[in-house]
């Protein structure tokens, strides 16, 4: 190891870039090579690192596709139905994909409208008596910044009420290293499981989601990812500043936000950071597909979310009989309810 130079780093980089794609490269050297090499000095057996002035091959910036409104609804309607709230949650709410297949019932707060990521849905490989094997278990956020709360749009609820409704949570047996003093197997309540109760993993959800996406026409190799940049977008088309848009996504760093985000919208606001995303998002943008609602109608939804009132209980106060909240947003815009009685409302 002492014999290492950084001439002959380069040397290897230039023979590996022949062959590995550049950002494969920049992980095999950024998150091995310099790790071990860094640890050999403070274990002194180097005395300094050759891991100096080396230059990488440029990784190419591919510009992240944001899917539209209509293309939203319409992946929502190409999934099979128990997998068309995921759509809606992860639009409405940024959440990973780790994230999505790894919430849990309990965390959903319905009556204060927000849920918690806490944990998300991972793989590891394990060593057991048969070689190594692959094991999906539960796993604390990427990151801490990760670890928050997301407010719910009142159409993310509903979606939510209504694939409860028609699929009930299933216990799953699951190891939970949410905690890394106490892994153990217990039993979870999993917003989103397979037909058969499975867990909704990396290589099942590519073989649900790639017919959808397909269908709906979006780049190959688009993936659910997508949405959580169509939800940044949605903050910052609405005027949100960069640390409401980091908060929301979880992202460790207010560069991480911009990097994907660069371009995707009008400047960024340099205000003071909202208290409640809720209000930023368009509501417009996440309906549930049971009743499609007309242009009319979202403006009515849009004058009541930005009022800061509940839909439904809006609706129910004014005595009106509906079936879903798209009817309380065309009632809204029609001026059969009043979305000026906020107050009131929220202080039932």
């Amino acid at each position: 190891m002492g014999q290492v130079r950084s001439s002959h780093l380069q040397a290897w980089v230039k023979d590996r870039s022949a062959v590995m794609a550049p950002n494969t490269l920049h992980v095999a050297y950024s998150g091995t090579l310099v790790p071990m090499f860094r640890r050999a000095v403070l274990d002194r057996v180097i005395g300094s690192t050759p891991c100096t002035d080396i230059r990488l091959p440029e990784v190419d910036r591919a510009e992240h596709f944001i899917p539209t409104p209509a293309q939203v609804h319409a992946l929502a309607d190409a999934l099979p139905e128990r997998y068309r709230a995921a759509v809606y949650l992860a639009a409405g709410c940024g959440l990973r994909a780790g994230e999505l297949f790894g919430l849990e019932v309990p965390r959903v707060d319905f009556l204060r409208r927000e849920l918690h990521v806490t944990q998300q849905l991972t793989m590891r490989r394990a060593r057991t008596s048969d070689g190594e094997r692959a094991r999906t278990r539960l796993a604390p956020p990427k990151s801490k910044t990760s670890r928050r709360t997301v407010e719910l749009l009142n159409t993310v609820q509903l979606a939510l009420a209504q694939h409860l409704e028609r699929f009930p949570a299933e216990l799953v047996e699951l190891e939970d290293a949410t905690d890394p003093r106490k892994v153990a197997e217990r039993p979870a309540r999993l917003l989103f499981t397979a037909e058969r109760g499975e867990l909704v993993e990396a290589w099942r959800w590519t073989q649900i989601w790639a017919p959808a996406a397909r269908t709906v026409g979006l780049p190959p190799r688009t993936g659910l990812h997508c949405l959580r940049h169509f939800f940044a977008t949605s903050l910052i088309e609405a005027g949100a500043s960069v640390k409401t848009v980091q908060l929301a996504l979880g992202h460790s760093t207010p560069m991480v936000t911009l990097t994907p985000t660069s371009g995707c919208g009008p400047r960024w606001s340099t205000g003071p950071a909202p208290s409640s995303t809720r209000r930023l998002v368009m509501c417009a943008r996440c309906a549930p597909t049971t009743r499609r609602p007309d242009d009319r109608c979202w403006s009515g939804l849009l004058q009541v979310e930005r009022a800061g009132v509940d839909a439904i209980a809006l609706a129910r106060w004014r005595g009106a009989v509906v079936e879903d909240v798209a009817e309380v947003g065309a009632a809204t815009a029609a001026g059969d309810l009043d979305a000026g009685h906020a107050v009131a409302v929220v202080g039932m």
